[in-house]
């Protein structure tokens, strides 16, 4: 059984929803080749404050998928999480992961019907790592997706007059 429900991302000690999301996210980021020009050895240090920014924006939302049989605050039972905003228009997904040995069982569909995005529909995307590349991933399942990583640098209401 997966249950889906907004995380919890308070910088709390033993938070493990919120470290849960950003080993994920940036785990796979720091070895992607769209992750930018950032020093390998200041990559946390950088990027953790980076997506506390994203996470306090207006509309930005992270649903996590998790198994309800385990016990509160037991990491083993988080399987995945999705970050959005899901009232941009169109959608912005800035990150979606699943624990690998849970993929390929509907976590990511279930968690965008939760967030409320279409897979359907035209969405973009922020980030982009090795495993979009895969067969039968993103870029097939949604090709009406659009990577746009510039449209995440600025929150919803700035984003419009930056993409010039």
């Amino acid at each position: 059984m997966i249950a889906y429900r907004d995380a919890d991302l308070r910088d709390v000690v033993g938070n493990s929803e919120r470290r849960f999301c950003i080993d994920a996210w940036l785990k796979s980021m720091k070895s992607s080749h769209a992750a930018g020009l950032i020093d390998a050895y200041q990559w946390y240090a950088v990027m953790i404050p980076q997506l506390d920014r994203i996470w306090a924006r207006p509309g930005v939302r992270t649903m996590i998928a998790y198994n309800p049989e385990t016990r509160p605050g037991d990491a083993a039972g988080l399987l995945g999480f999705i970050c959005a905003e899901p009232d941009s228009a169109p959608p912005l997904v800035y990150y979606v992961s699943v624990k690998e040995a849970y993929r390929r069982m509907g976590i990511a569909r279930g968690l965008f019907k939760a967030m409320g995005i279409s897979p359907t529909k035209r969405f973009d995307y922020a980030c982009k790592t090795a495993v979009l590349s895969y067969p039968s991933t993103l870029v097939e399942k949604v090709p009406l997706a659009k990577w746009n990583p510039v449209g995440a640098r600025y929150d919803r209401d700035n984003r419009r007059n930056s993409e010039r």
